[in-house]
């Protein structure tokens, strides 16, 4: 089941979606597929590497980041040659970073574009470091506080929907 969540700020208008997103690569075609979170999800990301996709905001470059998530590397392949795919083959216009988290939720590998491919490990709990200024950042919608854009306590959930 996946959720999309619409959040809104009152203040200065800013909107965005973000919605339950899978990953997976295709080696082949040299593409980084996204789809939505549901029943169909399962035969998307079998036997495939995989993981999630989260999106957040960086208010100090004003920079939409879009965070791919690898929560176990069973695949056998190297996380730099995973993470450089990705780098390589996404096709948006977000900043990328590639998270492996490995054990607990609190310790994650980082890989982005400014790292130059390198592994950078750090425990960051609910942040990520941005891929652009480096400051450190929330790692996703849900874990802001206030709006990201103009700092105002008025970021809210506008609609919440569930979806199968």
């Amino acid at each position: 089941m996946g959720q999309s969540t619409v959040y809104f700020c009152e203040d200065c208008g800013f909107e965005v979606t973000e919605t339950s997103t899978v990953f997976c690569l295709d080696f082949e075609s040299r593409k980084v597929e996204e789809m939505s979170l549901g029943r169909l999800a399962s035969n998307f990301i079998a036997g495939k590497v995989n993981g999630y996709v989260y999106t957040t905001y960086c208010s100090d470059c004003q920079s939409m980041i879009k965070r791919f998530v690898l929560y176990k590397n069973e695949f056998g392949i190297n996380e730099e040659k995973i993470a450089n795919f990705i780098l390589d083959n996404y096709e948006g216009n977000e900043l990328i970073t590639v998270s492996f988290i490995n054990g607990d939720f609190f310790e994650e590998y980082q890989i982005s574009d400014n790292l130059n491919g390198q592994l950078k490990s750090k425990k960051y709990g609910n942040l990520i470091e941005c891929p652009n200024c480096g400051k450190n950042i929330p790692s996703s919608f849900s874990r802001f506080k206030n709006c990201p854009k103009c700092g105002s306590k008025d970021f809210i959930i506008r609609s919440s929907m569930l979806f199968d």
